[in-house]
């Protein structure tokens, strides 16, 4: 097997590593790629998710607001009614003892007229009886003696003059009784009047104890419905602030989920990046080793600052620009110097393609290129 053979072999293979460790790196990036995308879309679909949920949440905690301002609504509305009812109730205790006042004063004046009346009545009919006593027995000791004895007529005159007077004292008791009698049917009639009054009140105090008994016990429900919509408020307060905490651990949860996935993504396309950027450097600083030996005597010297744009060359890409560049060649001018030996040097130096310069032409083209 001739050098040139052998030669040809290794280029033929070290292409064929190449292509391998291209389609390798390609293989490799395309994967990461497509795991980024489907990260990305799952970050998307995760912070989509938490945005409902917020919204959700949102929505739930303006009504539990509403529903609060609501129960705080009702409550000072029964706040206001158990107030106006207290000043109701307070109106109602006075009225009602000043009806007791006036009642025990009806009751303390009737007692006394009755008292007064009836120890009146009683003397009077006292004196009654005690008149018709001496009247009965005068009566009859004047019977039995006008029997017994045989009177005068001047003495029987007397006897009935004395008798005539004790009718008239009695026809005279009489009247006095009479008009006590009427005096007590009249007090009789006051008392009822009285009785009747009292009946009033009484009632009437029945019916403001009564009122007042069911003021008291509207009031008591006021205060339960109170005491009830201060625990369904402290209730709202509580589920409002459990939401709000579950809200902010969802959204905490979702912030590390989603850092986490960001690290690990930044972290793979770093290590990805970083080991492409080892084999790029190794491959440049092999071309910086051969230039040192390179033969520039043909295509001439440039510096970084003369730099022209070589990707403009039709088969040169980024990553031939830059072993170009590290091999000293930077200008138009000197690809278009290059000489059949200046093509071979290059092609080794940048382990390109055998014949690959030549049949993209390179040089016509940096020479077009240079005349501009």
């Amino acid at each position: 097997m001739t050098a040139t053979t052998a030669f040809l072999y290794a280029i033929f293979w070290l292409l064929i590593a190449a292509i391998l460790g291209g389609i390798i790196v390609y293989l490799l990036m395309r994967n990461r790629m497509k795991r980024l995308s489907e990260m990305e879309e799952n970050y998307a679909k995760l912070e989509k998710e938490f945005q409902t949920k917020q919204k959700d949440f949102q929505l739930e905690i303006s009504a539990r607001e509403k529903k609060i301002s609501s129960l705080n609504e009702q409550l000072k509305e029964c706040q206001s009614k158990n107030n106006a009812f207290v000043l109701t109730i307070s109106q109602k205790e006075a009225e009602i003892a000043n009806l007791l006042t006036e009642y025990d004063g009806f009751k303390a004046s009737t007692i006394d007229q009755q008292t007064k009346l009836s120890a009146s009545l009683a003397e009077q009919e006292s004196q009654i009886e005690r008149l018709k006593a001496e009247y009965t027995g005068f009566r009859t000791n004047f019977e039995a003696h006008n029997k017994e004895i045989s009177m005068s007529e001047e003495e029987k005159e007397q006897l009935l003059e004395t008798l005539g007077t004790m009718r008239g004292e009695l026809e005279i008791l009489k009247g006095n009784f009479i008009i006590g009698q009427q005096e007590m049917l009249k007090i009789t009639a006051e008392r009822d009047a009285l009785l009747s009054t009292k009946a009033g009140l009484e009632a009437t105090l029945q019916k403001q104890q009564g009122e007042m008994q069911r003021v008291i016990g509207e009031r008591d429900v006021l205060l339960s419905n109170k005491a009830t919509l201060e625990i369904a408020n402290q209730e709202c307060q509580d589920e409002k602030l459990l939401i709000l905490a579950q809200l902010n651990a969802e959204k905490e949860k979702q912030n590390k989920t989603s850092q986490t996935e960001k690290t690990h993504i930044v972290k793979t396309a770093m290590s990805d990046d970083a080991k492409i950027d080892n084999k790029k450097e190794f491959a440049l600083a092999k071309v910086r080793e051969k230039a040192k030996d390179f033969d520039y005597s043909n295509m001439g010297i440039a510096t970084y600052e003369e730099k022209d744009d070589l990707k403009i060359i039709v088969g040169i890409g980024p990553f031939i620009e830059e072993k170009l560049n590290a091999l000293g060649i930077y200008t138009f001018l000197q690809i278009s110097r290059f000489n059949d030996n200046d093509v071979e040097q290059v092609t080794k130096a940048i382990e390109f393609f055998p014949g690959r310069i030549q049949r993209d032409s390179w040089i016509s083209q940096a020479a077009e290129l240079a005349k501009k």
